[in-house]
C-alpha cells in the first residue's frame, strides 16, 4: 500500500514493500531510470495509509517489453489501483506493480526522453512559457519573492530597504524611516518573505501598540496575503498584553517584529518595562529581529541604546550609556560637515572637503572619493551637473555606511523621497461665534491669581496641575470644566486637599460660567458652514475631536445633513470585519465623504490618498497628538497637499495663544514635527508651572523662544537633520530599478504565461465573479478553480490530495462556491493597479498559487520531455527524418561554496542560506537558455531554428508550411521498432546530445560576458563595503573592534564562496525534446 511517514512528510507518498518485526520498509520512487530506489526503515506506528487521488501520475513497468508506461489514477480502491493508460486503456493494477513519484525535483529530464517517456509538446510549450516568465521576474526582483507578489505600489526607497535586509545573512535591523514613508510596508514585505522562505515552520511575533493591532492585521491580510497564517503562525499582539502570553510566543518565535519600538525601549516603569526585559531575554536567540521606530537619537539616547541592545547586545551593552552618548557627540562634529554635502553648496565644498580629510585622515576610501570630486568643482560648477550629483551621492553614501550608529540602522528621509507623501500647506483658523469663553476664562484667571498669591511649595504642584486641567478642557471640551470643579470641591470638603482663601467661591464661579451645550452647538454651526463651502470635487473631510462624546455629537449632527456620506470611526475587535470598517469605507467608497474621529484614531489609522481636508474640531494641549492627527493623512500613499482647518472660539484668548504656539513656533501644520516629539515632551512639564505662575504670557514667551530662524525648534531640526544624514540610506539609482519596473509593467505577458500553463495545459477552470461598477476594464480578477473528474468540464491534471497539500495559503475556503472537491483560489489579476484597487492577489513570482504551480512543475514530468514528427510541406527537401534535439537550460549561481563558508563561520541558518540565494540572484540573475543541436551534436543556426524548429506545435496543420505529429510514448516506441537503426543506442545518444548542447552553452561568449560583469560588480560592491568596514574598525576599540573584524572576515569568506558560484554556475536541463524533421508525413499514421 501507499503511505506517508511521520517525520518524512516532505518526501510525499512512499510505498510499503516489506515488514520486519515492528518496522516497515518504505520505498520512495523518484524516477523510472534511478539505479537504486531510496528505502527507509520506519516504525509501524509512524505510517499513515495514503490513498492515491484521482489523476495521480502513475508509472508501470511492463514485464513483457521492459518498457515503462505512464498513466493516471482513476481510483485507489484500497486493494489496488484502477489506472487509465494512454488511448483510454484502463487496467486494474496491484500496488506492487505501480509507482508514484515522491516529492523530489526532476534533476534531469533527459533520462525520461532516453526511456521514451514523452508527453505532448503542448505541455512543454506552456510550461516553458511559464518558467521563462517566472525566471525573468525572479531575476528582476533580485530573488525577493515577496516583492512582486505583494499587493502594493512599488516604491524605490522601500525596495532599497527590503533588498538590504533580505540579502543579509543576519537579519537584525532597525527600520528608521521618517514618519509617513511606509515602514509598515517594508516590514510587511520582510514578514511575507519570512513566510515564503519557510511556509510550514515559521513562527512570527509582531508586537504593536494596542491601537495598531487592527491596522496591522488589515495590512497583512489585504496587502501581503497572510490571512491564512494570522493567529496560527503569524501573531499580531498588543504590547499591552500579558507579558506571560508574549513570553510564551517568544520561546518558539523565528522572527520578532516590534512596531513603535521606542515605546517599549523608552519605558522606565510599568508593564512596558517588563516587556522590554522579556524581549531582552529572548531577542539574541531569535533568527530575525525587526524594530520599527522613526524617533531621532537626540534627546532619546537611553531609549535608542536600548533598541540597539535588542539588535546587538554585545556591541551595545546597557551599562555603557556614557560611552554611547560620547559617540553621538563625536558624530555631531562629522554630521555638521556631511550636512553641507549638497550640490547646491558646490561653490563652498572645497573647505568642507578639507575639513572631512582633516577629521578622517585614515579613511582611504573617503580620500579616493574626494579626489574624484575635486576636478568637478573647478571653475563654476553647475549644481545640476549629473557628474557632480553622482560624485556627491557616492561620498555621502560612503560616509553614511561607514559612520552610522549601527550598520543595521536603515533610514529614509522625506527630503530625499519625492511624490510619496503629500505636503502640508498650513492651517486656516475658523472663528466660532461663541461668547461664553471670554467670561469663563476671566473666572479661571481670577482663580489662578488667587492661587498664586497664597501658593506654597507644598501645594504649588497640585494647583498648577489643576490649572493645566482647566486649560486642557478649555481647548477640547469646556463642558467638562464643571465636573473638574466639582471634583476639587469634593476633595476640599473631604480634607483631601487644602483650599486657598476664596477658592470654593471661585470654583463655583467657574462652573456657573459654563453653559452646557453652547460650545459644541456654536462649533457645529461653524463646521456645517465650512463643509458646505468646501465639500466639492474629490475633497473628503477628516474631522478630529478629542472626546468620544463630542465625536458622537458631531457625527449625529452631520449624518442628519449628509445622509450616507458620513461615518464614525471606532476601534475594531480582532474578530470584526476590517473590510466593513469605517476607515475602509472612507478610503474606498466615493460616496463616503466625511469621517468623524475621536482620539482613539490618532494612532494606527491610514486615511491618506486623494484630496483630504483635516478639521481640528478642538486643539489638544499635547502638540504630539496634533502631529499624530496629521500623520493619519500625511503618510505613504501620495495625495493632494494636506490643508487643515482649526475651529477657534472668538472669545478664547487661550485658544488663540495655543494655536499660535503650535502653528507658528512648532509649525505642525506646515511640516512633520515627529522628530521634535522629545523636544515637545521636554517643554511641556516646565510650561505647566510657568503658565500657572505667569498666565498666558508664559505661552507667548515659549512661542518666541521656540520660533523663528534662530529659535530652539530651528536649531533642534538642524541638529537632528545632521545626525540623520549620517544614518541615511541613499536611494537606489534608476538603472538598478529599471528591470523590476519594466517586468512588472509587462503584465499581459505574465498573465498569458500563467494562464497558458494553469488553465490551458493543466486545466484549471476560470471562475469569474460579477464585475463591480468600480472594477477597471482591463484585466478583471478571476479565481482558479480545481475541477475533479465527472463534475462538468475537463478535470484538472493534478491529484486533488496533492493539490490540497501543496497549494497552502492559495485557496479561499471561505468563498461560498469553494468546496473541498472544487476549491477556489483567491481572486487573481496581473495588472498591479487592478490588484491594489481591488486587493486581488497578483499573478507574480512569490504568489502562493504561482509558487505552488512552480513547485508542481518541478516535481511533475509533464512538459519536461517530448518528441514529435514535423512534416515540412515545403522549404525542406530531406525525405529521411533529421533529428534535432532541444535542451532548455536553467543557469543560476551555485551556492555550495557560499553555504560551506556560512557553515565554517557558524552562520549557516535557513535565513542565511535564503539571503545568499537572493544575493546570488541579484549579482547573477538566473537565465533560461535554449540550445538546438542536430544528430551529430552541431548547433543549429539561428536562421534554421527560426524557420523550422521554433515554430508553434501544430497537430492540425493550420499553418500551410507544416503539420506535427506528437510522438507520445507508444508512437515513439513503434517508430523505434520500425526503424531500429535510426534509434540505435538511444539512451546513450540522448546523453551525448545533452553534453554537446551543454558544451555549446558554456562556450557562448554572452554567458562569459554575463559572468564577468557579475563578478566585476560583486568585487566593486564588496571592495567598497570592506573598505567601509575597515574604516569603522579603525575608529573602534576593544570588543567592538573585535566583533567587526570577525564580521569582516566572515563576509570576505562568504563572498569568496559566492564568487566561485558565479564563476562556475549551476547548469541544469529543464526541458529535453527531439524533433524529427522531414519532408515526408509521419510514416506510421495507422499505429497507436
Amino acid at each position: 500500500m501507499f503511505c506517508k511517514v511521520k517525520g518524512f512528510e516532505s518526501l510525499g507518498a512512499g510505498k510499503v514493500i516489506d515488514q520486519v518485526g515492528s518496522a516497515c520498509l518504505v520505498e520512495y520512487f523518484s524516477s523510472p531510470v534511478e539505479a537504486k530506489r531510496e528505502v527507509k526503515r520506519v516504525p509501524i506506528g509512524s505510517i499513515l495509509r495514503y490513498r492515491l487521488g484521482a489523476n495521480t501520475r502513475i508509472y508501470y513497468l511492463d514485464s513483457m517489453t521492459g518498457h515503462w508506461l505512464v498513466g493516471r489514477v482513476i481510483e485507489d480502491t484500497g486493494y489496488g489501483v484502477m489506472v487509465r493508460f494512454p488511448d483510454k486503456m484502463d487496467a486494474s493494477c496491484d500496488y506492487a506493480d505501480v509507482f508514484a513519484r515522491c516529492k523530489r525535483m526532476i534533476d534531469d529530464p533527459v533520462a525520461y526522453l532516453a526511456q521514451g517517456i514523452t508527453e505532448t509538446p503542448q505541455y512543454a510549450e506552456a510550461r516553458s512559457h511559464f518558467l521563462a516568465s517566472y525566471i525573468r521576474q525572479r531575476g528582476a526582483a533580485w530573488g525577493i519573492s515577496a516583492l512582486l507578489s505583494a499587493v502594493i505600489e512599488l516604491e524605490a526607497h522601500q525596495i532599497a530597504v527590503v533588498r538590504r535586509v533580505l540579502s543579509d545573512p543576519s537579519q537584525r535591523y532597525l527600520l528608521a524611516d521618517e514618519v509617513g514613508l511606509g515602514k509598515t510596508v517594508e516590514a510587511g514585505l520582510i514578514i511575507r518573505q519570512a513566510v515564503l522562505d519557510d511556509p510550514r515552520n515559521h513562527q512570527i511575533l509582531i508586537l504593536v501598540p494596542n491601537t495598531l493591532v487592527s491596522q496591522w492585521r488589515e495590512e497583512l491580510t489585504r496587502r501581503f496575503g497572510l490571512r491564512d497564517f494570522l493567529d496560527d503562525s503569524v501573531h499580531v499582539v498588543a504590547q499591552e498584553a500579558s507579558v506571560a502570553t508574549i513570553n510564551m510566543l517568544l520561546t518558539t518565535a523565528t522572527m520578532l517584529v516590534v512596531d513603535e519600538a521606542h515605546h517599549v525601549a523608552g519605558a522606565s516603569s510599568g508593564q512596558l518595562t517588563q516587556l522590554f526585559d522579556c524581549l531582552k531575554a529572548h531577542a539574541a536567540t531569535i533568527d530575525r529581529v525587526l524594530l520599527l521606530s522613526a524617533t531621532p537619537v537626540l534627546r532619546n539616547e537611553t531609549g535608542f541604546l536600548r533598541m540597539l541592545h535588542l539588535l546587538d547586545p554585545v556591541m551595545y551593552p546597557l551599562d555603557d550609556e556614557d560611552r554611547f552618548r560620547d559617540k553621538i557627540q563625536h558624530r555631531q562634529v562629522l554630521a555638521e560637515s556631511v550636512a553641507m554635502l549638497e550640490p547646491q553648496q558646490a561653490l563652498f565644498l572645497d573647505s568642507i572637503l578639507d575639513e572631512l580629510q582633516a577629521k578622517l585622515p585614515d579613511d582611504e576610501r573617503l580620500h579616493e572619493l574626494i579626489a574624484q570630486l575635486r576636478p568637478i568643482l573647478e571653475g563654476v560648477p553647475d549644481e545640476n551637473d549629473p557628474a557632480l550629483i553622482d560624485a556627491i551621492g557616492l561620498l555621502r553614501a560612503h560616509l553614511s555606511e561607514t559612520y552610522r550608529l549601527h550598520r543595521r540602522i536603515l533610514r529614509n528621509r522625506r527630503k530625499r523621497i519625492q511624490l510619496v507623501t503629500p505636503d502640508r500647506v498650513g492651517a486656516t483658523p475658523i472663528d466660532v461665534a461663541e461668547r461664553q469663553l471670554a467670561y469663563l476664562e476671566s473666572t479661571i484667571e481670577a482663580w489662578r491669581v488667587g492661587a498664586c498669591e497664597t501658593a506654597v511649595d507644598a501645594n504649588t504642584n497640585e494647583l498648577a496641575h489643576f490649572y493645566w486641567q482647566l486649560l486642557s478642557a478649555l481647548l477640547t471640551h469646556p463642558d467638562r470644566i464643571p465636573d473638574l470643579c466639582a471634583e476639587r470641591l469634593d476633595a476640599i470638603r473631604q480634607s483631601a486637599t487644602v483650599a486657598f482663601p476664596g477658592e470654593a467661591a471661585g470654583l463655583k464661579d467657574i462652573a456657573s460660567a459654563v453653559y452646557p451645550g453652547a460650545w459644541i452647538t456654536a462649533r457645529l454651526e461653524s463646521l456645517s458652514g465650512l463643509i458646505s463651502q468646501c465639500l466639492t470635487g474629490r475633497a473628503k473631510f477628516v474631522i478630529f475631536c478629542s472626546e468620544p462624546t463630542v465625536a458622537d455629537a458631531v457625527y449625529t449632527a452631520l449624518a442628519l445633513r449628509h445622509a450616507g456620506a458620513v461615518v464614525r470611526h471606532a476601534l475594531l475587535d480582532d474578530e470584526e470585519d476590517n473590510q466593513a470598517s469605517p476607515a475602509i469605507q472612507f478610503t474606498s467608497q466615493d460616496k463616503v465623504r466625511i469621517i468623524v474621529c475621536d482620539r482613539s484614531a490618532e494612532e494606527g489609522l491610514n486615511l491618506q490618498g486623494g484630496s483630504r481636508l483635516i478639521v481640528h474640531f478642538d486643539l489638544p494641549i499635547e502638540p504630539n497628538r496634533i502631529e499624530q492627527r496629521m500623520g493619519r493623512v500625511d503618510r505613504y500613499g501620495a495625495g493632494d497637499p494636506v490643508k487643515s482647518f482649526v475651529l477657534l472660539d472668538e472669545g478664547s484668548r487661550f485658544q488663540h495663544y495655543w494655536y499660535t504656539l503650535v502653528a507658528s513656533a512648532l509649525g505642525v501644520f506646515d511640516r512633520s514635527i515627529s522628530s521634535l516629539q522629545y523636544l515637545a515632551e521636554a517643554e511641556l512639564p516646565p510650561l505647566v508651572y510657568a503658565v500657572f505662575a505667569e498666565g498666558l504670557d508664559a505661552i507667548t514667551a515659549l512661542t518666541q523662544r521656540l520660533g523663528g530662524p534662530e529659535g530652539t525648534v530651528a536649531k533642534e531640526l538642524k541638529l537632528i537633520d545632521q545626525q540623520d544624514a549620517l544614518d541615511e540610506l541613499m536611494p537606489l539609482a534608476e538603472v538598478d530599478l529599471g528591470e523590476i519596473f519594466d517586468v512588472d509593467a509587462d503584465w499581459q505577458s505574465i498573465r498569458d504565461a500563467t494562464t497558458d500553463w494553469a488553465n490551458d495545459a493543466l486545466l484549471f477552470a476560470k471562475y469569474t465573479e460579477a464585475r463591480r461598477a468600480t472594477d477597471p476594464v482591463p484585466d478583471p480578477p478571476f479565481r482558479f478553480r480545481y475541477q475533479i473528474p465527472g463534475h462538468g468540464g475537463p478535470a484538472t491534471l493534478i491529484a486533488l490530495s496533492g493539490f490540497l497539500d501543496d497549494f497552502l495559503g492559495a485557496l479561499d475556503y471561505d468563498h461560498p462556491q469553494s468546496t473541498s472537491h472544487q476549491p477556489l483560489s483567491y481572486p487573481h489579476c496581473a495588472r498591479r493597479q487592478t490588484g491594489v484597487r481591488n486587493t486581488s492577489r497578483l499573478m507574480r513570482y512569490g504568489d502562493e498559487f504561482i509558487e505552488a504551480l512552480k513547485t508542481f512543475s518541478d516535481l511533475d514530468d509533464r512538459g519536461r520531455s517530448y518528441a514529435f514528427w514535423r512534416h515540412m510541406r515545403n522549404d525542406f527537401s530531406d525525405q529521411e527524418p533529421k533529428f534535432f534535439f532541444r535542451f532548455d537550460f536553467l543557469i543560476e549561481t551555485s551556492l555550495g561554496q557560499a553555504e560551506a563558508a556560512l557553515a565554517e563561520c557558524e552562520m549557516k541558518t535557513a535565513t542565511a542560506c535564503a539571503a545568499m540565494k537572493r544575493r546570488g540572484d541579484a549579482l547573477f540573475p538566473p537565465i533560461v537558455d535554449r540550445i538546438w543541436v542536430d544528430e551529430d551534436g552541431f548547433e543549429a543556426s539561428a536562421d534554421f531554428v527560426s524557420r523550422f524548429l521554433d515554430l508553434p506545435y501544430d497537430k492540425h496543420g493550420r499553418d500551410p508550411r507544416y503539420v506535427d505529429t506528437n510522438l507520445k510514448t507508444a508512437r515513439l516506441r513503434a517508430l523505434m521498432d520500425a526503424a531500429p537503426d535510426a534509434f540505435a543506442n538511444w539512451d546513450v545518444r540522448c546523453a551525448r546530445m545533452r553534453e554537446a548542447a551543454m558544451g555549446k552553452l558554456l562556450a557562448r561568449p554572452l554567458l562569459a560576458e554575463v559572468k564577468k560583469a557579475a563578478l566585476a560588480r560583486a568585487h566593486v560592491e564588496d571592495e567598497i563595503r570592506h573598505a567601509q568596514l575597515r574604516t569603522r574598525i579603525q575608529s573602534m576599540s576593544g570588543g567592538e573592534a573585535l566583533l567587526e573584524r570577525h564580521q569582516l572576515a566572515s563576509e570576505q569568506a562568504i563572498n569568496a564562496g559566492l564568487y566561485q558560484g558565479i564563476h562556475a554556475p549551476s547548469v541544469k536541463v529543464d526541458v529535453a525534446g527531439v524533433v524529427l524533421l522531414s519532408a515526408s508525413p509521419y510514416p506510421l499514421a495507422g499505429a497507436n
